[in-house]
């Protein structure tokens, strides 16, 4: 049994889907707002990540990533290189979904008028990037030398890597609070704009995908951590759910500004 082609092929289908619309955006704000904001710079940067994440986990495909580890056919020799490219990867994916979040909530302040609304914002924006960028970090903290985080059989010193772990499951657990937050939000925001109630409750839905992306978050935390017995194999799902956490707050940061030209798509035809 072999998952490499399984990951492979999920991963190139959200990094696919959240450049289409993400690219739909951009066009979008060229088109009708004909200027672009911090939070297009930062959902770029993100998508970036992204695909650095999607480029590295497929490149580890190639190394054993995605294979049983007790497999007849595993190169043992090759392993240190599958498990560089999955710390670096995840690196990215974490990362990403810091940067991506922030810009999401740059959008919102955006949208913002009352006192209260840009203090909850501004919370979110400044906890999760300290809890978040830590973790991320931790990727490439913990052994002397380096290279000894991914390779075994070099000489050197590690700590116990236990609470790193459960760092990272409380930054996955808190990545989904913030989703959920920053999902209920929107609703407060876009509904006293000028618009048609079925235009805001379309834009609110819209940017309610959040909520997805915090579920993604809860479950990707209930694989940490994988068998290590057998983590090249077992790691399969927590690396697809880690691209399509991202993926969905890259959309829902995104679909809202297709509005204009879905109306504009309707009166056409």
């Amino acid at each position: 049994e072999n998952n490499s082609g399984e990951l492979i092929t999920s991963l190139t289908v959200v990094g696919s889907l959240s450049f289409v619309i993400m690219v739909l955006r951009f066009f979008c704000k060229g088109r009708y707002a004909k200027q672009f904001g911090i939070d297009d710079g930062l959902l770029g940067l993100a998508w970036c990540c992204l695909m650095a994440y999607i480029t590295l986990v497929c490149l580890g495909t190639r190394y054993g990533l995605g294979m049983h580890i007790f497999d007849p056919a595993f190169d043992f020799s090759v392993l240190p290189t599958a498990n560089k490219y999955l710390f670096v990867g995840e690196f990215f994916g974490i990362v990403g979904i810091t940067v991506a979040k922030t810009s999401f909530c740059f959008t919102l302040l955006r949208l913002s008028v009352a006192k209260w609304h840009k203090w909850l914002i501004w919370t979110c924006i400044v906890t999760v990037n300290l809890v978040m960028w830590p973790c991320a970090i931790s990727f490439f903290v913990g052994c002397t030398p380096l290279e000894k985080k991914w390779d075994d059989t070099i000489e050197g010193h590690c700590i116990d890597n236990t609470p790193i772990v459960h760092y990272a499951v409380f930054a996955g657990v808190y990545s989904a609070i913030t989703d959920f937050v920053l999902a209920i939000f929107p609703w407060a925001l876009v509904w006293n704009l000028q618009m048609r109630q079925v235009e805001k409750i379309g834009v609110c839905v819209c940017m309610s995908m959040g909520v997805l992306s915090g579920i993604f978050a809860i479950v990707k935390s209930a694989f940490l951590p994988p068998s290590l017995s057998d983590y090249t194999f077992k790691s399969t799902p927590l690396l697809i759910w880690s691209a399509a956490e991202l993926s969905i707050v890259i959309m829902a940061s995104s679909i809202p500004f297709l509005r204009l030209f879905w109306k504009e798509l309707k009166e056409k035809t």
